[in-house]
């Protein structure tokens, strides 16, 4: 597994770069880092995707994907926001 320090620095460089809110939850749905920001409401829909079969999901506007190590879910990103590309 990879120490908190160096996943809280990947999460704020992958966040300057995108211009995205960034939260990492843990196996249990415990936030890692990230947004310290993201409420009960975030938790809760984390919750659910660590309950659903399913791989990823969207509500209200927040992306929520699974991390996969050797097949099985390590970590769960909530993505918010973001940069719009231009056209």
């Amino acid at each position: 597994m990879i120490n908190s320090r160096i996943l809280s620095k990947a999460i704020q460089q992958l966040q300057d770069i995108t211009g995205t809110e960034l939260t990492l939850y843990g196996k249990n749905g415990s936030r890692i880092t990230g947004d310290t920001a993201a409420g009960e409401e975030e938790d809760t829909s984390v919750r659910e995707l660590i309950r659903s079969a399913a791989d990823s999901m969207t509500i209200g506007g927040t992306t929520y994907l699974k991390v996969y190590d050797d097949d099985m879910p390590v970590y769960y990103l909530a993505a918010t926001g973001g940069q719009s590309p231009e056209i």
